[in-house]
């Protein structure tokens, strides 16, 4: 009879499964505004540490989740940025680095009209999610 069984005894092995399933989230503010966090989870995994609590205009900061879980690591982070008069916006960010499947990321906010985005996401693991936002021309 076969039994699978979950062993983390070895640091960045998951049931067998050799390698570091982490996600580095990156994320570049070019919006011309501070950015300041709202709300984080990580759905799978943990966060190591906590996002930064604001990133300035101009900078990137790099954040990471951990693996922990058969699934490897996922999460959220959501950051408002105050556009101008009545155009606050929430952004959402999520990535992952799947133990099975692809890697994933995503952008979602409201007005859609005055900031642009481009991501990417590395296909290996770990994963490394880079996004940066900017304002619409």
């Amino acid at each position: 009879m076969n039994s699978t069984s979950l062993d983390k005894s070895k640091e960045g092995e998951i049931d067998g499964l050799k390698g570091d399933f982490s996600t580095r989230l990156v994320i570049a503010n070019t919006l011309g505004k501070e950015m300041i966090l709202q709300a984080y989870e990580a759905t799978s995994g943990k966060w190591d540490g906590s996002p930064p609590a604001i990133i300035p205009a101009g900078t990137t900061i790099s954040t990471r989740i951990k693996d922990g879980a058969i699934e490897g690591s996922e999460g959220w982070v959501r950051y408002k940025v105050a556009l101008g008069p009545n155009q606050d916006t929430e952004i959402t960010i999520n990535a992952g680095c799947q133990v099975i499947g692809e890697n994933k990321v995503s952008v979602s906010y409201n007005h859609a009209d005055v900031i642009g985005q481009d991501y990417l996401v590395s296909g290996g693991h770990p994963a490394v999610a880079i996004v940066t936002l900017f304002p619409k021309a």
